[in-house]
């Protein structure tokens, strides 16, 4: 019986040093467990800094032709980084490295804190750990907008005997067919890019380094007896009616619809001098003192503090020219454009604007 409970007081002895061992094992399981969260949460919040910065500094491609933006980009990606926290601390500059692929107009950001404190993971001799995060944006053209005007002139193509002045654009007073028979060819860039061509399309650098800024478009110039490069927008605010109060409307106001590319929208057909000219008028007033100058690149003598703000600066949606013969039917979009407005003379002459730029949203890519 002695011998039974001295046993007995050995295995309860080994038992407790077991449990001991065990609660020290568990415990530091979840020191640690701790820790991995509290690493991730920090990480999370690197990873809010280098989405904003990037976004942020994409953000200059929407707003600038390539060589400004490219300069801006990483000045408005680095201050939108320090903007940001991570533990209640601050990123600060060196700890912030931008990438700006100009062509592509793409800005990458990476964020690193070097030494983020750890709780429990000391106990391990780990007092400290590296928390990193990356992230790209890119303005893309953007797939659908609001806001679109009824103009609908096609996207600029390489024309080879219509060009009488070879400046490269469409003139108002010629008359440009888009024959590939005779070399024509057109490349829109972007997601329906033609192989083995250069770029073609308004915004491109096919006619120079300016990418097109300030290049006259001919909105209501078209290719076509009885088409005046107008076209029946969905029923959005106002109801389209024939007498075309809606038409200007359609030009002066917002018709909110969303309009998308690769959707086939129907033409309207008739010149339509009257209710385009007021629409046009309508909108100049509104600014009438702005106007395009050619050597700044932008608008001056605007009323709005940010002559994008103009209600002269609208969106336009733009066609493949290889439809301009067939586009009775209708007319699918391949891209927006920004364009300012020029004042219109009278009713009937040439609606002209000066191209700005693609329309683009930002989107995270990486």
């Amino acid at each position: 019986m002695i011998r039974f409970r001295t046993r007995l007081r050995d295995r309860q002895g080994s038992a407790l040093v077991l449990l001991v061992v065990a609660m020290l094992g568990i415990l530091s399981m979840m020191a640690l467990a701790i820790d991995i969260g509290m690493l991730r949460t920090a990480h999370g919040e690197a990873q809010r800094a280098a989405d904003a910065a990037a976004l942020a500094g994409a953000s200059a491609f929407m707003e600038m032709d390539l060589d400004q933006a490219a300069i801006a980009a990483p000045d408005r990606a680095r201050d939108f980084a320090v903007r940001n926290t991570l533990q209640g601390q601050a990123f600060t500059a060196d700890e912030v490295v931008v990438d700006v692929v100009r062509d592509k107009r793409t800005v990458r950001v990476k964020v690193r804190k070097p030494a983020v404190a750890t709780w429990f993971a000391r106990m391990f001799g780990v007092n400290s750990a590296p928390v990193a995060a990356r992230a790209a944006a890119h303005a893309s053209r953007a797939p659908s907008t609001r806001c679109v005007k009824p103009f609908v002139p096609p996207d600029l193509w390489a024309e080879t005997d219509d060009d009488h002045n070879k400046n490269g654009q469409w003139d108002t007073w010629e008359v440009w067919e888009y024959e590939p028979e005779l070399g024509d060819f057109y490349n829109p860039g972007g997601p329906g890019a033609t192989a083995g061509r250069p770029e073609t399309g308004y915004g491109s650098s096919y006619r120079g380094a300016s990418r097109d800024r300030g290049r006259p478009i001919p909105l209501n110039v078209s290719a076509q007896p009885g088409f005046a490069n107008l076209w029946a927008m969905p029923d959005g605010d106002w109801a389209l009616d024939a007498g075309g109060s809606a038409l200007r409307q359609n030009i002066s106001g917002c018709n909110s619809t969303p309009i998308r590319l690769g959707t086939p929208y129907k033409l309207q057909t008739g010149i339509k001098a009257g209710p385009v000219f007021q629409g046009i008028n309508d909108l100049v007033m509104r600014d009438p003192g702005a106007r395009w100058d050619d050597a700044r690149g932008e608008v001056v003598g605007s009323s709005f503090a940010d002559w994008m703000d103009s209600p002269r600066l609208i969106r336009v949606p733009l066609y493949d020219p290889a439809e301009m013969e067939s586009k009775k039917n209708g007319v699918v979009f391949v891209k927006f454009a920004w364009v300012f407005l020029e004042p219109a003379s009278g009713p009937g002459v040439p609606i002209v604007g000066r191209f700005v730029e693609i329309v683009r949203v930002l989107q995270l890519v990486e």
